[in-house]
Order: C-alpha cells, then sequence, then structure tokens
C-alpha cells in the first residue's frame, strides 16, 4: 500500500471536468440561487472537491471549446466527469467534437 500512496503524491490523477453551459439571462438575488448569463459556463464547486477530496487534480473542460482544444485538454487527462442533472441541452448545444469524447 506504500508503493501506491507514494505513486499519488508524485503523480496525480488528473481528471477533466466538462463545464455546463447556462442559459439563464437575468442576475442574481440575495436570497435565491444564482443566475447566469446566457453564454456562460460553470462547474459546480462540489464536483471539484470531490475529485480533490479522492487525491486528483482538476482541469476545467470550456464546454465551448474548439474540438482541437478540447483534444488537447484530454491528453493530459486520465479521465473525464460529464456532470449531469436537469440541464436541458437544446438544438445550440450539440457540437461534432461530443461524439469523439
Amino acid at each position: 500500500m506504500q508503493v501506491l500512496s507514494r505513486r499519488r503524491k508524485n503523480n496525480p490523477v488528473v481528471i477533466g471536468v466538462v463545464a455546463h453551459p447556462t442559459t439563464e439571462t437575468e442576475g442574481g438575488s440575495d436570497t435565491g440561487p444564482p443566475k447566469f448569463v446566457t453564454g456562460s459556463e460553470y462547474i459546480a464547486a462540489s464536483y471539484i472537491k470531490w475529485l480533490e477530496q479522492a487525491g486528483a487534480r482538476v482541469i476545467g473542460v470550456p464546454f465551448s471549446a474548439t474540438p482541437e482544444e478540447t483534444e488537447s485538454l484530454f491528453k493530459q487527462m486520465n479521465g473525464v466527469l460529464f456532470p449531469g442533472g436537469a440541464t436541458e441541452l437544446g438544438e445550440r448545444c450539440r457540437r461534432p467534437a461530443a461524439p469523439r469524447a
């Protein structure tokens, strides 16, 4: 077990987290959840914290990255987390790089 823990300290696993596109157009309020401008992107901090607690380094993968940028980022990673949830992805969110991922 010591060999495994030494490897983890010296060469941490690198995991990419794909950003979500946003669709809200209004500003946030003090009492409600934050809202984002359409066209921006976000990654929930809970995903990053969860992976870091497991010993991984985290790289954000912009949803709007070109296929070349995405491929370059993927070459630096050991794995990718595709967050899910109640986000509805419309026609504008389809991209040619998605099938390659």
